[in-house]
């Protein structure tokens, strides 16, 4: 289903309050509240973990989002979480469908009742940097069936606006815009870089940019090469040239490929082959996960790679992952 009609926008009046001014949300980036009846819980929690609940290997797991499940009855203490999910049916009048029904009026619930819609998303709703978002339908049975159909557009909407607060917090007013600016000027491109990055080596001659954070527990390359003719890339590129830089940079580090996975996104105007995984020093057990992405850029002839990693041993890393991901999609050229 085309986003644009997956998603309809409504602003409601309940527990609003009567503060002009809301209060910031609470609770971690990654954490969905999840407001539903305990036997509509016990139902959905199976489907609804396999959807919200993808596993990143860091080299231990690690999810994308977290669920936290609270009844009805304690809404008024959880309407300013982060990411707030209210999920219920319309077949009855009591628990969350009461107060499904009230939050829509009459035009919406009917709306819902028909299958024209089952998603309301509203940003903002009840605290500041808040997602609020609403799965109904009449019953569970059809429920079930589009939160199935819309499973990869509902993660979604919630990591991306995981992924806005990290940018706001980490790459907004407090990075470092003058080093960015700066790199525009003698490297002919640019991106966000948070306060805590430094410039490790900065190899005109070989095409390399290297920034890490905390020593070198989490770093940032930048690499390009020119090429005669419009490239394909490969994994196997990606692969062999973070190897080289690996071996070469980082004291015998390469990917593992047992974890690697791959995928077509966009950076910018640019279509880019992103890879993730693990990378793994050779002859110890020490590495971590890393995110990459390489392009063509047209204009210059140019391939250009960027590429982030995180050391950081018995840590969550899924945060450092998103701000290396946002460093490389804030990627500009000259």
């Amino acid at each position: 289903m085309n986003k644009l009609t997956l998603i309809l926008t409504v602003f409601f009046i309940f527990l609003t309050g009567c503060s002009d001014r809301k209060k910031l949300s609470l609770g971690a980036e990654n954490e969905i509240t999840v407001i539903a009846d305990s036997s509509t819980w016990v139902r959905f929690q199976p489907l609804l973990k396999k959807v919200f609940e993808r596993e990143v290997l860091t080299p231990q797991s690690e999810k994308l989002l977290i669920l936290s499940w609270s009844p009805p009855g304690m809404l008024s203490k959880r309407v300013r979480r982060k990411n707030l999910l209210i999920l219920g049916t319309l077949d009855n009048r009591r628990g969350t469908s009461k107060i499904i029904r009230e939050a829509l009026g009459p035009t919406l619930t009917e709306s819902v009742r028909s299958g024209k819609i089952f998603l309301i998303t509203v940003d903002d709703q009840f605290a500041r940097d808040q997602k609020f978002m609403i799965l109904a339908s009449w019953d569970e049975t059809e429920l079930k069936r589009k939160i199935e159909e819309n499973s990869y557009q509902l993660a979604e909407i919630f990591d991306d606006a995981a992924n806005e607060r990290t940018r706001i917090r980490v790459l907004g007013k407090r990075s470092r815009t003058r080093l960015s600016d700066k790199l525009l000027e003698t490297n002919g491109y640019t991106f966000s870089i948070p306060l805590d990055y430094k410039i490790i080596l900065n190899d005109k001659e070989n095409h390399l940019l290297w920034l890490a954070s905390h020593g070198t527990r989490r770093w940032f390359l930048v690499y390009w090469e020119e090429v005669d003719d419009v490239p394909v890339i490969t994994t196997e590129w990606v692969v062999n040239k973070r190897n080289e830089l690996g071996l070469s940079l980082f004291d015998s580090v390469r990917v593992n490929t047992d974890y690697l996975k791959s995928e077509r996104t966009n950076i910018g105007e640019w279509v880019a082959l992103k890879l993730t995984g693990l990378y793994e020093k050779i002859n110890e057990s020490l590495g971590g996960p890393f995110v990459s992405f390489t392009f063509y850029d047209e204009a210059s002839g140019r391939i250009y790679m960027l590429d982030g990693a995180v050391f950081a041993p018995g840590e969550d890393k899924i945060q450092f992952l998103r701000t290396l991901e946002l460093m490389a999609r804030s990627f500009k050229t000259k």
